[in-house]
């Protein structure tokens, strides 16, 4: 694979963690997001894949616990 078609695969990875982790937010409280928000310090946009990773499993434990699940 070359290193632009590498490049695209990542992006596109990288976008769809962003809107996963985007779309989870809103399920969450007001301060919920902030201290999700926090574990990416520079911003989702910006973020790592780890760091939305991350944020990804914080945020669906919170949601779990406002369910009634944890």
């Amino acid at each position: 694979m070359s290193m632009k078609a590498m490049k695209r695969v990542y992006d596109a990875l990288a976008d769809e963690l962003r809107s996963e982790l985007k779309s989870l937010l809103t399920e969450c409280t007001e301060a919920q997001n902030a201290r999700i928000l926090r574990s990416v310090p520079n911003g989702i946009d910006t973020a790592s894949d780890d760091e939305l990773r991350s944020a990804i499993a914080f945020c669906r434990r919170f949601i779990a616990r406002n369910h009634g699940a944890i």
